[in-house]
């Protein structure tokens, strides 16, 4: 029997469910990590981003890319 106590963690549990689960990670130099963190920044001064951090703006990249392959031809099957 569940307590009321438990309902809470079961709605948390729900929210989580939501939550982004994949990974993505490659190495990059030193370089090119310093040109993405002030691109981040900049993308967060502006609005492009919500949160000042690389993951977002490499998820932003990544999204926006993706949905560009997806609207050519040759890439129906995505």
């Amino acid at each position: 029997m569940m307590s009321a106590d438990s309902i809470p963690a079961i709605e948390k549990r729900k929210d989580d469910s939501k939550k982004l689960t994949k990974v993505l990670s490659t190495k990059v130099s030193i370089e090119d990590y310093k040109v993405f963190r002030v691109l981040t920044n900049l993308a967060y001064q502006y609005g492009g981003i919500k949160e000042n951090s690389t993951s977002e703006t490499l998820r932003f990249a990544i999204t926006s890319a993706v949905n560009e392959l997806c609207n050519k031809p040759e890439f129906s099957l995505l």
